[in-house]
C-alpha cells in the first residue's frame, strides 16, 4: 500500500483517456504537455495575461466584461481570481455565442464556450476523439466537448486533474455573478465510512452531477471499487471525490483541490480540526490521522481509523 503514499510510476490497463487523467492525477503529466487552442488566434494561450486577452478578443468580439472574484475560490487561484466574458466571438469557423476565459493569478488557466460546437470546432478536426461519461475529449490538447448542449471546455492540466469539464461557469449563462458554493471541509453528511457501496452509489448519483463506477486493478488490496463522483461542494468549490470501497465497505476518500489554494485549506482544516498532529513535505495530518492534506499532489484525504494507523506508522518510519 505505500506506493498509493507516493507518487505511482507505471500504468497498466486502462483506456486512454483514463491514462491521461490518471497521469493528470499523480502529476507525471506537467504544463508543457502539448496543447492547441483550435481556431482561436494564435495570440490566445495558456498562460497569456487578462490585458493581453482582452486585447486579442476586442478585435474579434462584440463586447467583453471582467469579472474578479474578491472571495477567491477557484482552486486553481492563490491570490487573484478573475474571469473574462466575451460575447459573439468570431472565429475562422463561425461564431461563439460567449466564452469565459478565467485567469488565476493573471494567467489564463480555463476556458469554457458555448456555441455551435459541430459547425466551430468539430468539423475541422480529424483526429477521432476518446469518449468519457459522455464528453468528446480530444486528448492531447485536453479539449472537452459535450455536443448535447453546445458547450465546450480547454483545459490545463491542472484544471483537469480537478475534473474542471464538469463545471459550468455560472457567467456563461449571461449572468455577471458567481455563485457561492458552501466552504465546509467536513465529509459530506451521507458520507460514513464502513457504508456500503450499494448504499452509497445511489447518493452520489443524488448528490454530485456526474458519476462513474470503476473497478480497480487489483494492486492495493484495501480497495477494489472506486466511485467517481464530480460536482459535490467542498471547500467553497464543486469538487471531485473518489471514494474507495475494500470488501464493499468504504474506507478512503479522496477529494481532488488546486495547488494554488493549499494555503486556504489549511486554514479551514485548522478551523475546523485543530492544528495538525503530522507534518512533512507531502503531508499534513489532522483529526488523529483521519483527515490529510496532501501536498506533492494536491487534495485531502479521509481515511478510517485502520488506513490512518496504517499511514501513521509508515509517514513515522520514513
Amino acid at each position: 500500500m505505500k506506493k498509493y503514499i507516493n507518487k505511482v510510476t507505471t500504468i497498466v490497463n486502462l483506456k486512454i483517456i483514463k491514462t491521461i487523467l490518471f497521469l493528470l492525477h499523480f502529476g507525471l503529466l506537467n504544463s508543457t504537455f502539448s496543447q492547441t487552442l483550435f481556431n482561436f488566434p494564435e495570440g490566445i494561450q495558456f498562460g497569456i495575461s487578462v490585458e493581453k486577452a482582452q486585447k486579442e478578443l476586442l478585435t474579434i468580439s462584440n463586447s467583453t466584461e471582467i469579472v474578479k472574484n474578491s472571495d477567491i475560490s477557484f482552486p486553481l487561484s492563490k491570490n487573484e481570481e478573475t474571469h473574462l466574458i466575451a460575447n459573439s466571438t468570431i472565429l475562422r469557423t463561425g461564431t461563439l455565442d460567449r466564452v469565459v476565459f478565467t485567469f488565476s493569478d493573471d494567467k489564463l488557466v480555463y476556458i469554457e464556450a458555448m456555441g455551435d460546437m459541430q459547425k466551430i470546432f468539430l468539423s475541422n478536426i480529424k483526429v477521432s476523439p476518446q469518449i468519457y461519461m459522455g464528453y468528446s475529449v480530444y486528448v492531447q490538447e485536453l479539449f472537452f466537448v459535450f455536443i448535447n448542449k453546445n458547450k465546450a471546455w480547454f483545459l490545463t492540466p491542472e484544471a483537469t486533474h480537478l475534473g474542471l469539464f464538469t463545471w459550468n461557469n455560472p457567467l456563461l449563462d449571461k449572468s455577471n455573478e458567481l455563485k457561492k458554493y458552501t466552504t465546509s471541509v467536513s465529509l459530506p453528511e451521507f458520507i460514513h465510512m464502513g457504508k456500503s457501496m450499494e448504499e452509497l452509489l445511489p447518493k452520489f448519483n443524488e448528490k454530485g452531477k456526474l458519476t462513474q463506477l470503476d473497478t480497480l486493478d487489483g494492486s492495493d488490496p484495501n480497495a477494489q471499487f472506486q466511485i467517481n463522483c464530480y460536482g459535490i461542494e467542498y471547500a467553497g468549490f464543486p469538487r471531485k471525490f473518489e471514494a474507495r470501497f475494500g470488501n464493499n465497505k468504504l474506507n478512503k476518500v479522496w477529494i481532488l483541490t488546486g495547488k494554488e489554494e493549499e494555503g486556504r485549506l489549511r486554514e479551514m482544516l485548522i478551523e475546523l480540526y485543530g492544528k495538525p498532529i503530522f507534518i512533512n513535505e507531502d503531508w499534513e495530518f489532522f483529526d488523529g490521522w483521519k483527515v490529510g492534506l496532501r501536498k506533492d499532489i494536491p487534495e485531502v484525504l479521509y481515511i478510517n481509523e485502520e488506513l490512518g494507523n496504517y499511514y501513521k506508522k509508515t509517514l513515522k518510519e520514513e
